[in-house]
Order: C-alpha cells, then sequence, then structure tokens
C-alpha cells in the first residue's frame, strides 16, 4: 500500500523498508523503566536535558545517541524525557523508527500527556499501513489498552480511544477494542457518544456477533446523527443482516439518503 508522509521535512513510507539515515537504538532493551513521580529536575539534571535537546537539534545522530545513552544512565527515564522523546519520533524517517519511539512514549510514561499523542500517531501508523508486521509494537499499544481497561492509567481524550479501536479492528483484535470501548463508555461523560457506539457495534460485527451488532446499529439509526454516522450505521446493519430482516430495506434506503455523494457501495444500492 503505497501510501506517503511527510514529518519534519523527511518522508515516511508504509510496509515497505527505507533507508535511514539514523541509528536507532531501543533503549528499552538496555535500561529498566525508572520513571520520575514528578515533573521537575533538579539544576544539573534540567541543564543535561537542555543540552540533549540542543543535541538532538543541532548536532549528529550518534552524537545525541550517546548523549542520551548518558542521561539515561546518570537519571533514568524522568518524567521531563518524553517531550523530548516525542521530538524524536517526530524526527524519525521510517515507519518502524517512528513507532519505536512512540512505543517508548506510551511503555515509559502511560500517565503523562505525552502519552495520547503517542497513542493517537502510533494508531494512524498502524491504519495506514496493509499489514502491521511489528508485533513487539502491537503488545506494547496492547498493554497500554489493558492499563486502561484496569483503570491503571488515566483515560485518555476520546479522540486517542478512537485511533487506538480502530487500530486494534485493523489488526483483527476486535474483542481488545471492544474491551477498550466498554471502559470508555464506563465513564458517564462517554455513554452517548455515537461513535464510540458505532465501533462497538462494528466489533461485535467482527467478532460475528451478528444479533447484537446488528440491533445496536439499528438503535443508533433512531437517534439524532451527522451524515457520516448514519451511513456507518446503516452499512454496519446491512453488512451483518440478511435481506429477509424486515428492517433490511428500510435500512437500505436510509443509507442512500445519507448519501448524496452516491458512494454507497454498489451491493446496497
Amino acid at each position: 500500500m503505497g501510501w506517503m508522509r511527510r514529518t519534519r521535512g523527511n518522508i515516511v513510507e508504509a510496509g515497505k523498508p527505507m533507508r535511514s539515515r539514523l541509528s536507532f537504538v531501543v533503549l528499552s532493551l538496555v535500561f529498566p523503566v525508572v520513571v520520575c513521580a514528578g515533573p521537575t529536575l533538579d539544576f544539573r539534571a534540567q541543564r543535561d536535558l537542555e543540552i540533549l535537546r540542543k543535541t538532538l537539534r543541532e548536532r549528529p545522530v550518534q552524537e545525541f545517541s550517546d548523549n542520551l545513552t548518558t542521561f539515561l544512565n546518570r537519571y533514568g527515564f524522568v518524567a521531563p524525557l518524553a517531550d523530548l522523546y516525542m521530538e524524536w519520533a517526530g524526527q524519525q524517517n521510517t515507519v518502524k523508527n517512528a513507532a519505536t519511539v512512540y512505543a517508548e512514549v506510551i511503555k515509559h510514561w502511560p500517565k503523562q500527556g505525552e502519552t495520547e499523542k503517542a497513542i493517537s500517531t502510533l494508531s494512524e501508523l498502524m491504519l495506514l499501513s496493509e499489514h502491521w508486521p511489528y508485533s513487539e509494537l502491537l503488545e506494547t499499544l496492547r498493554a497500554y489498552a489493558q492499563s486502561l481497561i484496569d483503570g491503571e492509567s488515566p483515560m485518555p481524550d476520546i479522540s486517542a480511544v478512537i485511533l487506538m479501536t480502530k487500530a486494534f479492528q485493523a489488526v483483527d483484535e476486535p474483542g481488545m477494542a471492544d474491551a477498550c470501548i466498554t471502559a470508555a463508555l464506563a465513564l458517564p461523560e462517554n455513554t452517548e457518544n455515537a461513535d464510540l457506539l458505532l465501533l462497538q457495534a462494528e466489533s461485535y460485527r467482527l467478532m460475528e456477533n451478528t444479533e447484537k451488532a446488528s440491533g445496536q446499529f439499528y438503535n443508533l439509526l433512531n437517534r439524532t446523527l451527522s451524515s457520516r454516522q448514519k451511513q456507518a450505521a446503516a452499512l454496519g446493519f446491512l453488512r451483518c443482516s440478511q435481506r429477509t430482516d424486515a428492517r433490511y430495506e428500510t435500512v437500505r434506503k436510509k443509507l442512500i439518503e445519507a448519501d448524496p455523494d452516491g458512494l454507497t457501495p454498489q451491493a446496497f444500492r
């Protein structure tokens, strides 16, 4: 699948190995997980962090890698380092390298604000890839999702949850997707979120629970939805229902009505 993404002047192409100008080091295999409880560093650590940031922006990659190793040996995975990792991730020029740095953020700082963006971006990379071959990075996302389900990590913004859920569905893990949605829907502010409910119904469909899926899709069609949501609900219903279903023809007409551009799949027109 030949998509390309430009980040900070670099071209990233999914599904195809590219020649990288970076010698990437997976630091989590070398250093223990040591997370600073607070957001502040002492004077020396803060000075070293700023030097490290300047090195990332201005010096050769190997020099940054060496300095990062020294920093981690001295201070561990302190909280303020998460922001630098996010900047580092944005400079990668291959999907695997970028995804690996985002996974490091998720792994070491699951309760910090940077993780929300890391989850969203890693999920987007997975969704833009025809086939996701990096099982160890998927495992990091899976472990984070489990921490949400268990209540060990704070629930991120709903947009990040939706992207993560779609990523799990794309890699054929609808059960994990459903568990994430269930955890998000347990929060009062998300109970009526139509996008979450649509994704939950889609997870039911992917798990071949067609009765539950069709019922939820149909119930959503009786609510006030945007045109996009109405199309998704109608299409989801038709995909998991038989033409003999008494509701089928009504939903088919709703799908066509919600599709003024004529993009409805031919099978349902």
